[in-house]
């Protein structure tokens, strides 16, 4: 089993020392045939919902709930190496995209993006009890949200992308 990307010993102690002293997973989730796992060691940096048009065709549905979360606090184990990668190049940005999925079972795990460099954006709903633990804070693309969807209460709402962080 290989972990993704690799523990990194913090005081020069072997590698196998050095998982030991992680903290306990707040998060874990897994793809639908459950061969990509993943552990989320801190909180998400932002959870949101997305309608752009790329959210509701990925989704097949109004759109996506994803949680921002930094690559230095996700550890990705996936032994049979199943995750692939798809690069969307017409973005709302003007910016390509990397969306990784599984090749045994289709889902899609996260969206690597240039305007997030060091973070996946990953699907809530494949978070261990995500759409129960995790509320959206923020909702973009709300020009495009179904009319039968009602604003998340308290989430900021964004008409098209808020601006790209610096």
């Amino acid at each position: 089993m290989s972990l993704l990307p690799p523990a990194t010993p913090t005081s020069g102690q072997p590698e196998a020392e050095a998982e030991l002293l992680e903290p306990a997973p707040l998060f874990t989730g897994a793809c639908l045939c459950r061969a990509v796992r993943f552990a989320l060691l801190a909180p998400p940096e932002r959870v949101g919902n997305c309608y752009c048009p790329d959210c509701q065709k990925n989704a097949g549905g109004p759109g996506q709930t994803y949680a921002i979360c930094p690559n230095t606090s996700m550890r990705i184990t996936d032994p049979q190496s199943l995750s692939r990668v798809y690069v969307v190049l017409k973005t709302g940005s003007g910016k390509s995209k990397e969306k990784h999925f599984c090749a045994g079972c289709g889902c899609t795990l996260w969206t690597v993006v240039a305007t997030r460099p060091g973070a996946r954006v990953v699907r809530v709903g494949l978070i261990d009890g995500g759409l129960q633990r995790l509320l959206p804070q923020v909702e973009l693309f709300t020009s495009r949200r179904p009319g039968w969807i009602p604003p998340v209460p308290g989430a900021d709402q964004w008409e098209s992308a808020p601006p790209a962080p610096d």
